[in-house]
């Protein structure tokens, strides 16, 4: 009587042959690349700007929002990062210095201090203070500039 299982010789290369064509599927172009990270830096600046007219006094203190908002920023703040490969030099549109390329390691420091002051932030939002989200918000605010500073065409 013939088994109905097939061999693992024969699955084990059809999976990794699937994975791996599927994985090929989703590479990104570096144009692509480049677009995402715009994208993924521009909600993050959309979020951090309505959180900072609240820290102004621009618009009303809402702790509700702050928390909403302050989550987000901490999402965001994770997301860009991939797009910034080394195929990706280059291609516009772009507001990236060239000196980026030549200081990854000091960049990817820079990306890990936001998002460890994202973090914080959306920590400290929970509370619903306003002033200690105030001086919270200046230090994540920093982390951005310290990046921006050296690393983005303003």
């Amino acid at each position: 009587m013939p088994s109905h299982r097939t061999p693992r010789r024969i699955l084990l290369p059809a999976a990794a042959l699937l994975v791996a064509t599927a994985l090929g599927a989703w590479a990104a172009a570096p144009k692509d690349l480049v677009h995402y990270r715009r994208h993924a830096l521009g909600a993050l600046g959309f979020q951090f700007s309505q959180l900072g007219a609240m820290v102004k006094g621009d618009k009303p203190f809402d702790p509700k929002e702050i928390q909403v908002r302050a989550a987000h920023v901490a999402y965001l703040a994770k997301l860009p990062w991939e797009g910034f490969t080394p195929e990706t030099k280059g291609i516009k549109p772009t507001d990236t210095k060239a000196a980026l390329w030549s200081h990854m390691d000091d960049f990817k420091e820079k990306a890990r201090a936001l998002e460890q002051a994202a973090d914080t932030l959306a920590e400290t939002a929970k509370n619903g203070d306003k002033q200690q989200f105030a001086a919270q918000f200046l230090k994540t605010a920093k982390t951005c500039e310290a990046c921006h500073d050296r690393y983005r065409v303003e």
